[in-house]
């Protein structure tokens, strides 16, 4: 069983609703495996800020603190960046998507799934 992930930005004050994009899915016994498409407008300029071809982490991170972000499941848990990392990190030792079609690795080890 799969659960995916999102970044929620510009929440409405009166209704509750937020924009949602998905950044990645939890797989038993697998790595988590962050989406990111390039042309996800201010997400995907930031998550690909430091080198077109590499994403990086820490910039979701930062892109969440500047824009009032959060991160939730398909279960509308809410998550903060420090226990997101933790649940990522936590899967670091599983199985691996490395050598999937459009997978990229990044220096750390994290796995990002690249549209």
């Amino acid at each position: 069983m799969a659960t995916n992930f999102y970044l929620e930005t510009k929440f409405c004050d009166h209704c509750g609703r937020s924009d949602r994009l998905r950044i990645g899915c939890r797989s038993s016994g697998w790595k988590f495996l962050f989406r990111v498409e390039k042309d996800a407008g201010c997400y995907g300029q930031w998550v690909f800020k430091s080198e077109p071809e590499r994403p990086v982490i820490e910039n979701l991170f930062e892109f969440m603190y500047l824009h009032g972000a959060m991160i939730t499941d398909d279960y509308n848990k809410r998550y903060t960046a420090a226990e997101f990392v933790k649940l990522v990190d936590d899967l670091q030792d599983a199985k691996s998507h490395e050598g999937e079609r459009g997978v990229i690795i990044d220096e750390k080890g994290y796995e990002y799934f690249y549209e």
